[in-house]
């Protein structure tokens, strides 16, 4: 039975060429022998030899367009990056972002209160992602994290790894999305139901925690650097309390009441 590995990692393109090649085979050597294919390496990498040695020494600088793609803006990593493990089984919460999107319309539905609520927020939320995605395309910041991932043995959440680097490439670094978004998120439901009783407060506890899990997560599933990590912080935490929260507590006076009653 043939299959197929996707084997993702970064190079410095400023290096020999021969560095290059012998940095791409140590890599392939490492995921073929990892998925059992030990018998198949050594034919594989002469081959790979063959065809590296033809097209490896070519001029880079021909390739312009993927030039323009691999520039980045400045290079955000820290130390403290380096020192952050990779934590596998954090890809779970890493994938828990998707449960944050409908969360605002579902728990929304309180009252008439929040309705009008739910329409404010996911319109300047909306806004607010538009604005981030103009960071990304005028200050890009590429993710060279990735090859620590590659080392790690994932066990059983390889899978989850590799279904993750096939969609998502390591752009669109900071703010990271992830934060900003479930961030607003938490806040607006802890707004709704912190009121609510004993109950209503041990369950935002839990949504505070697996919110938490998220944040740790872009970090230890080297999805992102620590700067973006505070970067998404300080944009929700300003974007929340200097025009989404004022936005929200506009949307009941009498006038504006009046204009959705209208709709």
């Amino acid at each position: 039975m043939n299959t197929k590995s996707k084997v993702t990692f970064s190079v410095d393109l400023n290096k020999d060429p021969d560095e290059i090649f012998e940095e791409i085979k140590l890599r392939i050597e490492r995921e073929l022998k990892r998925k059992g294919s030990g018998d198949k390496t050594s034919a594989f990498l002469e081959k790979l030899h063959e065809i590296s040695n033809e097209h490896v020494s070519t001029d880079f600088l021909t390739t312009n367009f993927s030039e323009w793609r691999n520039w980045t803006a400045f290079d955000p990593e820290t130390r403290f990056d380096s020192m952050i493990p990779v934590i596998p089984w954090m890809i779970l919460p890493y994938y828990t972002l998707y449960f944050y999107y409908p969360m605002a319309g579902l728990f929304g539905m309180k009252n008439e209160q929040t309705q009008r609520e739910v329409i404010i927020f996911h319109q300047t939320l909306l806004i607010l992602t538009l604005m981030i995605f103009v960071i990304f395309l005028t200050l890009p910041a590429e993710v060279d994290l990735r090859d620590s991932v590659l080392e790690t043995d994932l066990g059983i959440w390889h899978t989850w790894f590799e279904l993750l680097y096939g969609v998502d490439n390591p752009w669109n670094a900071w703010p990271s999305l992830h934060i900003v978004q479930s961030m607003l998120v938490v806040l607006i439901v802890h707004r709704w139901y912190s009121n609510d009783g004993i109950r209503a407060k041990m369950l935002l506890g839990g949504l505070w925690f697996a919110w938490s899990l998220l944040v740790i997560s872009i970090t230890t599933t080297k999805q992102h650097y620590v700067w973006d990590a505070i970067s998404a912080l300080i944009v929700g935490f300003l974007a929340w309390n200097y025009w989404i929260k004022p936005a929200l507590d506009r949307c009941h006076e009498q006038e504006i009441i009046e204009q959705f009653n209208r709709l």
